[in-house]
């Protein structure tokens, strides 16, 4: 585990913004990496504050609690690709997002540039994606 200043750090010291939303919607969802990835923009309910996850482990669907402050991040990093379904779209480029990515972000790179993003803060720590589901 770590700690509400440490995640601070996290998300300030990330230079993407695609990444900065990512491990707080993450982390304040409590969502795994593969839930959080294919967020589509159809599985918001802003109206009623909830997040659909679907085919979640063990191909279950659920709703998760969506916090005002992480829709407004959403909708914020939204707005640099307009992909029309996913909100992690693939793609070095807010065009490529947009126009090309019809997958979401890669699991493999995701878990590369957090890693990275962790020792650029200075957390010294064994943090993974999935340790933000427990904090």
């Amino acid at each position: 585990m770590f700690t509400l200043k440490e995640l601070q750090r996290l998300i300030n010291g990330t230079r993407e913004r695609r990444y900065q939303t990512f491990i707080l919607t993450c982390f304040s969802m409590g969502l795994r990496l593969g839930e959080a990835l294919g967020i589509r923009v159809a599985d918001i309910d802003s109206e009623r504050g909830l997040l659909h996850v679907r085919q979640a482990k063990g191909k279950k669907d659920r709703f998760v609690f969506l916090p005002k402050m992480t829709l407004e991040a959403l909708r914020a990093y939204w707005v640099t690709h307009r992909n029309p379904t996913l909100l992690f779209p693939r793609g070095r480029t807010p065009e490529e997002q947009q126009h090309q990515a019809r997958e979401p972000m890669d699991r493999g790179g995701t878990q590369t540039s957090f890693k990275a993003i962790v020792s650029d803060v200075g957390i010294r720590k064994a943090i993974t994606i999935h340790t933000l589901r427990h904090c």
